[in-house]
């Protein structure tokens, strides 16, 4: 048996390793003690995190947990969707409410103006003053004449003023 190590390990050069300068960079703020670093069977210089090294704790969640906040969620918007749908309901409602008051408000204002022509036809206004009043139509009736004396008096404004200027002195 030889003392000497065979390389198993088939290393292929890809991505950036193609350029023959390519190195692995480490961040500053990495600290790697030299007393962890080892030399590797061929050659090259690794670095191997000691065993008590605090390792990043994932964050594991069930698969309950995952369904139960999904649940509340679609719940949440399942009240979300019901409630604007009953929004629209109440503003289609309070539309077709309006509509028909407005209908009936066109209806109302046709009757009225029926009733406008009917009161302004001359033969329902006779109808009206005969029934109603109790008068007769002068046609049938002898017809006296009424004379009042005249009341006005002849003179002008000024002489009236003149007139009564006169009687205060």
């Amino acid at each position: 048996m030889s003392t000497q190590r065979k390389n198993i390990l088939t290393y292929h050069a890809m991505g950036k390793m193609l350029t023959p300068d390519a190195g692995i960079y480490v961040g500053s703020h990495v600290h790697i003690p030299e007393e962890d670093a080892r030399l590797d069977y061929d050659g090259r210089i690794s670095f191997v995190a000691p065993s008590d090294t605090p390792r990043r704790k994932s964050v594991t969640i069930s698969l309950r947990t995952i369904m139960v906040i999904s649940l509340i969620a679609a719940a949440v918007l399942f009240i979300m969707a019901q409630y604007a749908l009953a929004q629209r309901r109440a503003v289609i409602n309070e539309g077709r409410r309006i509509a028909s008051e407005i209908v009936s408000a066109e209806n109302n204002i046709e009757s009225m103006k029926k009733k406008i022509a009917d009161a302004q036809d001359e033969s329902v206004i006779g109808w009206q003053v005969v029934h109603r009043i109790g008068m007769v139509s002068r046609q049938g009736a002898e017809v006296e004449e009424i004379y009042a004396p005249d009341t006005r008096p002849q003179q002008t404004l000024e002489a009236l003023f003149e007139n009564m200027r006169a009687a205060g002195q």
